[in-house]
């Protein structure tokens, strides 16, 4: 379990230890070298979709990590993706 950094007995809301942790809360936390390490090694491919059938552009998008956005589409990630019920990245969902 992790803690609050100043109060060492109250336990970090929402904190995931790091095991549990998927390619999606990576992009959450915009740790742009642990992404671009699972798709240069292949462990993950740039257009994976979640369980809601968002992609990690559509994360990286969504919570304003530019500099995520321009590593993605580097490594190809499809600028057209499609999220249902929402439409794609390029027309702002």
């Amino acid at each position: 379990m992790r803690f609050h950094p100043f109060t060492q007995h109250c336990p970090v809301p929402n904190a995931r230890r790091e095991e549990d942790k998927n390619i999606f809360d990576y992009c959450r936390e915009n740790n742009i070298d642990h992404i671009s390490e699972a798709i240069v090694s292949q462990k993950v491919e740039v257009n994976t979709k979640d369980e809601e059938g968002r992609a990690l552009l559509h994360w990286a998008c969504d919570r304003g990590h530019k500099d995520l956005v321009s590593v993605l589409l580097q490594h190809k990630a499809d600028i057209n993706s499609q999220m249902e019920g929402r439409g794609s990245v390029q027309n702002g969902s």
